[in-house]
């Protein structure tokens, strides 16, 4: 059993020194210079890639993405207001397939275009406007066709307090013009109004009092 031992921590000590040696030549034939020169130069490299990626991405304007409805309406054009039959042949009946744009949609998008300006003609680069032919498809009789309600172009009735605004902030202002004047008036009929001091004033208020 101790022989065992032996051989064994002989050749743990043989492997440990055959390691160390390897290590050893390794770094003596790589300068240490050179080992950071490399270390560094490639942190850098990756430093200023990292920053010109950066740029690039910041450089980059973010455009908001165009509905896909307008994008289905510059396509298709009024076929995508309109329902579209279904051929099929297991069946004798006519069946239908819905709108790719539902009218509620068409109609917010109308609406907006009305708001900005862009009603009549359609940016297809931007996803701004609404063409105007799209009115045969969203309105069932031609005499809304090119027309603006003006209850498109108004806005939205907001709540009371955002639409009596304005009329409260003047009433507020008119209520503090003369306040401190007013202050100081009210102020000093409290002073005229308290009685005299003195035991005799008081006595006399006591009878006031009991007589009531």
């Amino acid at each position: 059993m101790s022989l065992v031992k032996t051989q064994w921590k002989q050749q743990n000590t043989l492997r440990l020194k055959n390691t160390t040696n390897k290590f050893f030549n390794t770094a003596h034939s790589t300068p240490v210079h050179s080992q950071l020169h490399h270390h560094t130069h490639t942190t850098t490299h990756h430093d200023s890639s990292t920053v010109q990626y950066s740029k690039a991405k910041m450089s980059q304007v973010v455009k908001a993405p165009i509905r896909m409805a307008l994008r289905n309406l510059h396509t298709q054009g009024i076929k995508a207001l309109q329902a579209q039959p279904i051929t099929d042949p297991t069946s004798s009946r006519q069946r239908w397939k819905g709108p790719i744009v539902s009218r509620r949609v068409a109609k917010d998008l109308r609406k907006k275009a009305i708001r900005e300006g862009s009603y009549g003609t359609y940016d297809a680069l931007e996803g701004i406007g609404w063409d105007e032919a799209w009115d045969v498809g969203l309105f069932k009789d031609n005499s809304s066709v090119g027309k603006i309600n003006w209850m498109e172009v108004r806005g939205f009735k907001e709540t009371k307090r955002e639409r009596t605004r304005e009329s409260r902030a003047k009433r507020i202002e008119a209520l503090l013009d003369g306040a401190d004047d007013k202050i100081m008036q009210f102020r000093q009929k409290k002073r005229d109004d308290k009685p005299e001091g003195g035991i005799s004033n008081v006595i006399k208020q006591m009878i006031k009092g009991s007589t009531k």
